[in-house]
């Protein structure tokens, strides 16, 4: 709320009209010529994750802030005003829900469906509006039309942009995840007296499913990730044969056949290693998102701007989730990527060069005009 706050005080100096919703949505309005069109918005987050760095989330805002200046000191008049956004709670690390702010923009959440989410200490999201001073303001919603297009700045979090030694990244789509949960279930008992031949150990199968899960995410297209994150194992002592295990698995696509692919296949490799071990093993579905091809109207733009400045750069997915994803349900979206130092994000080595946030932001800015005048 803190960061929230400074940057509202920074947009107010600026005399921008700023407001803040009850999910701490913030936003402020440069008022263009035209103020009966929708406007252009732009922006990013504040939050970021525990131990996380200084760049995600917050080069967006912070260009975003430094695009109005700009604007202001050379006394820019656009058609469409510019609406900058500063999202709340973009990162799940306190609720296990990311995008709060903007999926309450767009209504895909609302007060009453959110009752039951809640922060890592049990409180409601509805307690943590009222001791942050919010509550009695009803969240911003926008539907369709109401913007003319959102545009958003980040850092790639990925090596891909550093590895081709390309500046900019066009970005054409948004992955989104797919969650699942394996449970297996064996035999405990101790390691020193149950004979090998004899044993039912759920690591050991657990083992053979996270092998097989990279064997088959990297064999399905090369534009797919997948990652087994999390392992809890019972009774996870020293002495003791593993008796239950559970896997979470995160998996990344941007096209659907690719996604279903991997699905099917793990799947099936889940049923082989049941057989073969006679174990009960079960796989669940937590989430199944869609992956976000952004609008060609706004990757269009983006492109041609890097080429009018002559800044080198590529066309990609994103693998990570942003607010971007969920504002191209009522808008086009476009999302601009600058590289950072070995791919390294959600970390405090994360770094970006500032040469190459200029750029970005260099990127933002014409593209914000040329959006904001047509």
């Amino acid at each position: 709320m803190k960061a929230q706050m400074m940057a509202k005080e920074l947009l107010e100096a600026m005399g921008m009209e700023t407001h803040m919703d009850s999910v701490g949505n913030l936003s402020g309005i440069r008022k263009g010529m035209d103020t009966a069109s929708p406007p252009v918005a732009v922006g990013s987050h504040l939050d970021t994750v525990p131990e996380g760095g200084n760049f995600d989330g917050a080069l967006g805002v912070a260009s975003a802030i430094e695009v109005m200046r700009a604007l202001d000191e050379d006394r820019v008049e656009t058609k469409r005003s510019i609406q900058v956004t500063s999202f709340a709670c973009e990162e799940g690390s306190r609720f296990g829900v990311g995008c709060i702010g903007s999926k309450f923009m767009v209504g895909e959440l609302s007060l009453d469906g959110a009752q039951n989410i809640r922060d890592l200490n049990g409180l409601t999201l509805n307690e943590c509006i009222v001791r942050a001073g919010l509550a009695g303001t009803p969240p911003t919603v926008k539907k369709a039309g109401d913007m003319s297009a959102y545009v958003e700045l980040h850092i790639e979090q990925g090596p891909v942009l550093e590895n081709l030694d390309r500046t900019i990244g066009v970005v054409t789509g948004i992955a989104a995840p797919t969650r699942l949960l394996i449970e297996i279930n064996g035999h405990t008992g101790h390691v020193g007296t149950v004979p090998m031949k004899a044993r039912k150990d759920a690591l050991v199968a657990g083992a053979e499913i996270i092998t097989e899960i990279e064997k088959t995410v990297t064999e399905t297209n090369d534009s797919g990730v997948g990652t087994v994150s999390r392992i809890e194992m019972q009774p996870n002592s020293v002495t003791a044969i593993p008796g239950s295990v559970k896997l979470w698995v995160d998996l990344r696509y941007l096209d659907e056949e690719g996604r279903k692919t991997c699905i099917d296949g793990i799947r099936q490799l889940v049923a082989n290693v049941r057989i073969k071990r006679q174990m009960e093993i079960e796989l669940e579905i937590l989430t199944n998102e869609h992956a976000t091809m952004l609008s060609p109207r706004v990757i269009n733009v983006v492109r041609q701007v890097a080429d009018s400045l002559g800044y080198s750069h590529h066309e990609m997915p994103s693998g990570a989730m942003h607010d971007a994803a969920h504002m191209a349900r009522i808008t086009d979206v476009g999302m601009i990527f600058v590289p950072c130092r070995g791919g390294v994000s959600h970390a405090p080595e994360e770094f970006a060069d500032p040469l190459h946030m200029e750029k970005g932001l260099n990127v933002l800015h014409k593209t914000l005009v040329t959006l904001a005048n047509q």
